[in-house]
């Protein structure tokens, strides 16, 4: 049976809100810092305060919440088999995330995907386009054309259009599909399948990690390229043309200039100011590349790379499943992948310096001074799935996808976390 959990103000107000530890306890020392605040801590501005009250579903960890919980309503990710979130956008109103979903399809059958809708204000959710199914097996199709594989991605062009980055893993296809918004239908833009005539780059193997579209509106995506190589390539929005933005490689001639990068992969990427920044995997760095196609590291947790910026270094120091730019603080989040490297790191955009957001079960804060340990649902790492990162549109609040499934508001500042939807 279902446990629905609808976030109205009568919900609200019966969650019991602490705003301080009594300190008579003599194990108080010994308490878990999650569970207690410090006199004169700054009060959150999210409706459940879960830096104390962990034993609310608002407050728990993913992996924590029993099968069969909604919170927010709609079409719960949980559903799926084996659903989850890859990456998405947030709409042109900035009211709702579209979130990338791919989940198992039937046995001997393609894996599915869809693009849900997931409501910022109250966390209800609705599939906007590809095929669903519910707890009880029951299937339905939004939307007409063809359909989705594994939904990695959903991007927004200049002139409101919507895309999709769709993955077939069984026949190495990664294909860009449009979707229309109001009535899901779908139709396909461009594929690496070279038998259907669409424009490909020579000596490239399109990774299904990110989409961008740029101002021209073409098509931008991470690529391999031979002797363990790595760029990025971008496809006109007519889907006849290919070229690559920058490549290194052992093999072909480099594309575009700068620190040499290969044996790794560009995992997400995003515009800024006009250049694209990248998480270049292997160092782990992030990496500017400029409209000339010339790379260049802005932080490198790598002592073999200088290391490039403050911080920790190793292969938990940046986050390499995820980045968002946030431009308040001058600062790129980047998150990691299922276990020990789920980490959140916040980077400095000006020197590299790389700040680890530590859980307040570790006991410290973040050494920048003002951002805040991670306590409720994020007090503990991803279980099973990759975890991914946006700006919300309010540009103070982080939007996180906990472990695949959950949606989560995160506060940098006080480090408190709420469940909105899941």
């Amino acid at each position: 049976m279902l446990v629905t959990m609808a976030r109205t103000l009568s919900i609200l107000l019966a969650l019991a809100v602490v705003s301080s530890c009594d300190r008579s306890n003599e194990d108080f020392a010994s308490q878990d810092p999650r569970h207690c605040l410090e006199p004169g801590a700054e009060e959150t501005e999210l409706q459940v305060e879960c830096r104390c009250a962990d034993t609310v579903d608002f407050c728990k960890p993913a992996s924590t919440l029993p099968f069969g919980t909604v919170i927010g309503g709609g079409s719960t990710v949980t559903s799926l088999p084996d659903g989850q979130v890859y990456g998405g956008a947030v709409n042109s109103a900035g009211t709702a995330l579209l979130a990338a979903v791919g989940w198992t399809g039937p046995a001997g059958q393609p894996e599915q995907g869809l693009v849900l809708s997931v409501d910022l204000a109250n966390g209800q959710k609705a599939v906007v386009s590809g095929q669903y199914q519910d707890f009880e097996g029951n299937r339905t199709v939004v939307g007409a054309g063809p359909e989705f594989g594994l939904v990695r991605d959903v991007v927004r062009a200049i002139g409101g259009d919507m895309f999709a980055l769709s993955e077939e893993t069984a026949a190495g296809r990664v294909s860009v599909v449009g979707f229309v918004m109001e009535s899901g239908d779908r139709s396909l833009r461009w594929s690496n399948d070279d038998v259907v005539g669409f424009g490909q780059c020579a000596a490239a193997t399109v990774q299904p990690w990110h989409l961008l579209v740029d101002a021209d509106n073409a098509f931008v995506m991470a690529a391999d390229a031979p002797g363990d190589g790595s760029g990025i390539i971008k496809v006109s929005n007519d889907g006849a043309s290919c070229e690559w933005i920058t490549r290194s490689s052992g093999s072909e001639p480099d594309i575009g200039g700068g620190e040499v990068l290969t044996g790794g992969q560009y995992r997400d990427i995003v515009f800024n100011a006009g250049d694209l920044f990248a998480i270049y995997d292997a160092i782990p760095a992030i990496v500017r590349i400029a409209p000339d196609g010339s790379r260049e590291l802005v932080s490198a947790a790598d002592d073999a790379f200088g290391p490039i910026g403050a911080g920790p270094t190793g292969p938990g120091a940046i986050g390499k499943r995820s980045l968002a730019y946030d431009w308040q603080r001058k600062y790129f989040w980047t998150i990691g992948k299922a276990g020990a490297a789920t980490n959140l790191v916040a980077i400095s955009a000006t020197d590299g310096t790389r700040v680890p957001i530590t859980r307040c079960a570790d006991g410290e804060n973040p050494s920048d001074g003002t951002l805040a340990c991670l306590s409720g649902p994020l007090s503990a790492v991803a279980a099973t799935f990759d975890d991914v990162v946006w700006m919300h549109p309010d540009q103070r609040h982080l939007i996180i996808v906990q472990d695949g499934q959950s949606f989560v508001l995160h506060e940098p500042w006080t480090g408190n976390s709420n469940v909105f939807s899941y």
